[in-house]
């Protein structure tokens, strides 16, 4: 302990100053009262952890430009490397509960439907196990190789902060089912708050998604992929922290390929979990941010192919003239091709 903390201590009867020209502390008869000693080392735990909050976002900002874990020269397109056709196959898939309620010309998509229990929503979640709104579903429909023991322990502190919600899980692997469920109950979390499904045809998952699903959360050991994209396409926010390698970035990628990103992004396990009761409990950010994503889908980046496919050959044409004209490889930033 330091002299002036030791001062500190002295003056609220604890801990008796040490003498001039050192030596140890005298420790007085009385009990001590080490409470305002306790609230400054709380206070300056907290404003260290800040402190390494902010330095690990700088670090993972300033990671997702560049590429430490690559050797060679990369082509960089302008949005994200990942393509996908969902305009073109997936078209009628509705990107919000309320879209199912009032479809458009041509019918519902598979998997979707009304009853007299309720909307087509509570009906899809009915089905599944779920429970009807305005209960809160988060959900992953990552492998389940994919969860690491710190993630799941944040999606149990996110279950107990956020009343009545429920996580929805894929069996992908079943035989992993019992496995989670025993970790999660060892965490805290009710045996109910933890729902399994099957893994389900492609429109039918993109349906059930869209009327069942609040909020993806994402696994950051190593993300989703084409399940970030699904969740993306089909109105569902997406919550994802980025790491050093490429697994761990896709779902920044193409959640920034929305142009939604800041709101999907986050840069501590921390800002996670917060991020996640905050989109929980806040049933106006939470639909917003699905509005918006609704609003964007035939639109953003990320699901123009066509662009796409521009982005690589210009990134294919400006590879080949530095080769045919003798020039080593470098990095390469494709610029947009609208």
């Amino acid at each position: 302990m330091s002299a002036a903390a030791l001062r500190t201590a002295a003056e609220n009867g604890g801990i008796a100053a040490p003498k001039s020209g050192g030596g140890c502390p005298v420790v007085v008869a009385a009990l001590p009262d080490l409470s305002s000693l306790a609230l400054a080392q709380q206070q300056q735990q907290q404003q260290q952890q800040q402190e390494l909050q902010g330095q690990e976002e700088l670090q993972g900002q300033q990671e997702l430009k560049g590429h430490q874990q690559f050797s060679e020269a990369l082509v960089r397109l302008p949005h994200s490397y990942f393509a996908n056709a969902y305009r073109a196959l997936y078209a009628n898939t509705p990107a919000s509960p309320e879209d199912f309620d009032n479809p458009a010309p041509g019918g519902l998509p598979i998997g979707s439907g009304d009853t007299a229990t309720g909307t087509a929503a509570d009906a899809m979640r009915l089905s599944l196990g779920l429970p009807c709104r305005p209960a809160v579903v988060y959900c992953c429909c990552n492998q389940l190789y994919k969860l690491d023991p710190a993630t799941l322990g944040v999606w149990c502190r996110v279950l107990a902060r956020v009343p009545g919600s429920v996580l929805w899980l894929l069996r992908f692997p079943a035989d992993a089912e019992r496995r989670v469920r025993d970790a999660a109950e060892a965490a805290g979390a009710p045996p109910a708050a933890l729902v399994f499904t099957d893994v389900d045809r492609k429109a039918a998952h993109l349906s059930r998604l869209s009327l069942a699903a609040d909020v993806f959360l994402d696994t950051p050991a190593c993300n989703a992929h084409t399940g970030a994209v699904d969740a993306l396409w089909s109105g569902v926010p997406l919550l994802t922290l980025p790491g050093r390698k490429m697994a761990q970035r896709v779902a920044a990628s193409v959640a920034a390929a929305t142009g939604l990103g800041r709101h999907m992004v986050v840069w501590s396990l921390q800002e996670y979990e917060d991020r996640a009761v905050a989109l929980g409990v806040d049933v106006s950010l939470r639909t917003s941010l699905r509005a918006r994503l609704s609003d964007v889908r035939h639109t953003c980046a990320l699901f123009d192919a066509p662009r796409w496919v521009r982005g690589l050959e210009a990134g294919i044409e400006a590879a080949w003239t530095r080769y045919v004209s003798g020039q080593l490889p470098t990095d390469i930033d494709v610029p947009d091709v609208p």
